[in-house]
């Protein structure tokens, strides 16, 4: 399963990017700094969710 997750946040992050610049496209009347901070959270959101085993199994110290 969780190499089925990875792939799924990698997909998912990317059409996160490339729909940034369709929302500024098509809502002018949102400035490009809040549109870039709601991807922001979103991206933190799903850090929060994610399953941490790539944190878990490295040899950092």
């Amino acid at each position: 399963m969780s190499k089925y997750y990875g792939i799924l946040a990698i997909i998912s992050v990317s059409l996160l990017w490339g729909t940034t610049g369709t929302a500024a496209t098509f809502s002018p009347s949102l400035s490009p700094l809040f549109i870039g901070a709601l991807l922001g959270i979103i991206g933190m959101i799903m850090l929060y969710f994610s399953d941490n085993e790539t944190f878990k199994n490295s040899n950092v110290s």
